[in-house]
Parts: structure tokens; C-alpha cells; sequence
């Protein structure tokens, strides 16, 4: 994986790190090959203007993105857009891909990234490497960017992540205090993914259970605004929780609650650009009691505040 910033910054290389000093904003991005195939980027910056940087990946790769505090957005070669907010992990997948990483001003960023090579990934999981549906990528594509999922860090790793992130590289034991503290992180997601990978093999979806997914799409697409929970939409479409969320990302590609914050950003995005209504008002007709909290979720969705929005439109 090739790391590199577009834009003025000061480079500075030794032994195994490859640090970056960005001449405008404050902080710095440091990119460590602790292993044959393991990788790992830190980031600790506090930005007065945006920031953009350019990621091109050489073979292939699995990549787990810790962003501790801030937001960011990578947006690949293949016009995929992915956002991951403060205290989420993005999973991923490239192989010989190319993208922009952007941060934004006015926030402070600490993030951490684990990249995975194909030998290692293998070394991992050994005879069982090609078992693993998350990893059909590896053997069946040479160019791609797939992302595989975004959740909440957990508490245990965050513990971790803040020794990955603070402890200084530049001595021989600190660098082995890393790299245990990487694989900690590497076992726990892991067995999480491939855990629920697992589960979700184990399901079966008969055509009922299909058309009632589907009928629980419409539901929510037609009730954004006040969504029944997930035991209300299970009880109305007579399918059992565990098969709603898992139907969800399987013919989906997403949660219940991300397809109901993706159709209220986008008709909150379709009535702001009308330049009818306020963003208070729209605030309260895609559901959000709190114009504060709909601003913030407006902001993490497209990158840009609900008031820039108005500001083209007739209304402001």
C-alpha cells in the first residue's frame, strides 16, 4: 500500500516509518510497516482548512479504519463514497485501487489503520482462507474496492487503539508493545466478522420471507419520518428480528437504521434544495426533534452543512 498527501507537507523517512508534517494544518500522519504484509497508518492532526490525500494500493488488501475522533470520507476509483463518523470502524477491501481521503476543517482527527496483505491474511487464517465469503474478492478479482461493513468501535479496543496511537516508534520494544496490541485488536474483529459470517451463512430465506423484507422496505421507506422499531416491523410483516436484519444486508446492503437515516437525508436534501422551508422546518418533516441533531446528521451524510445548502436556494 502506497500512502501518499496531495498538497505541501514535510516527508521525513526512517527505517520502517515514514512520517508526514503537513505545512498548513497541524498534527501529522505516519505510515509503519511493522511486518511482511502489516501495516499500519496513524494519524493524530488538528485541521484549520480541509485536507486531502491521495491513497493508491499496490496488491491486494483487507483494512480496518479506526477513526477515535472527527469524520472522514474516502471516496474510491470506482465512485464509491464511504463516511465513517467519530468512534467507528470501516471495514474494507482493495486491490490495486486508487481513492481520496478527505478530512475537514475546524475538526481534530485521530485515527488508526490496520492493513492486511494477502500473505497475511492467509497466515491468519490458514487452511480456511478460501472458506470465507467476506474473502471472495481475493480470489476472484483483480481490481476492486469493497466495503464490508461500518460499526461501533468496541470499549475493550479502544483501550488499545489510544496505546497504538500515543506510543512512540522510534524505539526497538515500543514497536513489539504495537504489534501486540494490533493483534488484540486483529483477534477480536475477526472473530466478530467471521462469527457472524457464520451466522448469517445459516439462514435461509424462503420466498415469503423475501417478499416480507421487501414489504418492510416499503414500510420504512413510506414511514421514515416516526419508523416502527424493529419488533413493530417484525411483528407487521411476520418475520422473526434476527432474519429482518440480516435480510436487511443481504438484499439490501445496509441496516434498518442506515436505510431509514439514507431516505431521511435525501428528502431532507430534496425539500432544502426546493427553497421552500427553513431547517427547522425541515428538521421536523423528515423526523428529527432536535434541528440540532438533524444538522449534525445532514453534516456526517453529505460533508456539508444544511445552511450551505440554503444558501443557493431562493429561501435564504
Amino acid at each position: 500500500m502506497a500512502f501518499e498527501i496531495v498538497g505541501d507537507c514535510k516527508t521525513y523517512q526512517i527505517k520502517g516509518l515514514k512520517r508526514f508534517e503537513l505545512n498548513h494544518n497541524q498534527g501529522f500522519i505516519e505510515d509503519i510497516c511493522l511486518d511482511d504484509d502489516l501495516q499500519f497508518i496513524r494519524g493524530n492532526l488538528s485541521c484549520i482548512k480541509d485536507e486531502t490525500f491521495k491513497v493508491r494500493g499496490v496488491g491486494k488488501h483487507f483494512i480496518f479504519t479506526y477513526l477515535l475522533s472527527g469524520n472522514t470520507t474516502y471516496i474510491s476509483n470506482q465512485t464509491t463514497k464511504v463516511s465513517t463518523p467519530k468512534d467507528f470502524l470501516t471495514i474494507s477491501m482493495e486491490a490495486h485501487s486508487q481513492g481520496l481521503k478527505k478530512f475537514y476543517k475546524n475538526q481534530n482527527f485521530q485515527s488508526v489503520q490496520l492493513i492486511l496483505g494477502e500473505k497475511y491474511l492467509k497466515n491468519i487464517l490458514q487452511d480456511n482462507f478460501k472458506n470465507h465469503k467476506i474473502l471472495d474478492n481475493f480470489y476472484e478479482n483483480d481490481f476492486f474496492w469493497k466495503w464490508i461493513k461500518t460499526e461501533k468501535i468496541n470499549p475493550l479496543s479502544k483501550i488499545n487503539l489510544f496505546e497504538i496511537l500515543n506510543t512512540p516508534i522510534n524505539e526497538d520494544l515500543n514497536s513489539l508493545i504495537i504489534k501486540s496490541k494490533i493483534l488484540e485488536l486483529l483477534h477480536v474483529e475477526f472473530k466478530t466478522l467471521l462469527n457472524s459470517e457464520k451466522k448469517e451463512q445459516k439462514v435461509r430465506f424462503s420466498q415469503d420471507d423475501k417478499e416480507a423484507l421487501y414489504k418492510a422496505r416499503e414500510i420504512l421507506y413510506n414511514n421514515f419520518k416516526s419508523p416502527p422499531s424493529i419488533q413493530e416491523l417484525a411483528k407487521k410483516v411476520h418475520l422473526n428480528e434476527f432474519k429482518l436484519k440480516v435480510g436487511f444486508r443481504q438484499f439490501f446492503q445496509s441496516s434498518i437504521y442506515g436505510f431509514v437515516i439514507l431516505r431521511r437525508m435525501k428528502e431532507a436534501k430534496k425539500l432544502l434544495l426546493c427553497g421552500e422551508y427553513n431547517i427547522n422546518e425541515v428538521a421536523q418533516i423528515v423526523g428529527y426533534k432536535y434541528t440540532c441533531n438533524f444538522s449534525i446528521a445532514f453534516k456526517k451524510h453529505f460533508n456539508i452543512n444544511p445552511k450551505e445548502i440554503l444558501k443557493t436556494t431562493k429561501y435564504y
